[in-house]
């Protein structure tokens, strides 16, 4: 897939998107899934690996994340929907404000 999209023009941002996609159709996708995702691939450099698991637990449980997989729906296929980029954005925000409210 990446280097389909790769041939075909596309930036490596979205081939590896649409790799990732590939990869993942068919599984199931959990909630705390989406939230430890983004704690591994955005926070790696505020907080360190061994807390991801309970913050990620801790976050999944909150209200105002829990209202942002809401409106989006999230399920256990969400990973492969086109919205994924903006829910990824938006509870990045969300985390970054609650972690800073943490003074982490």
């Amino acid at each position: 897939t990446y280097t389909g999209e790769f041939s075909a023009g596309h930036s490596p941002h979205r081939c590896h998107e649409m790799a990732m996609r590939t990869l993942l159709e068919g599984l199931y996708v959990s909630r705390y899934d989406v939230v430890h995702a983004i704690l591994e691939e955005d926070c790696w450099k505020r907080l360190p690996s061994s807390v991801w698991e309970v913050t990620a637990i801790h976050l999944a449980g909150l209200k105002k994340i829990n209202e942002i997989l809401d409106r989006y729906e999230v399920n256990g296929d969400f990973l492969v929907k086109e919205e994924y980029p903006s829910l990824r954005y938006e509870l990045l925000g969300a985390i970054t404000d609650i972690l800073d409210g943490y003074e982490l």
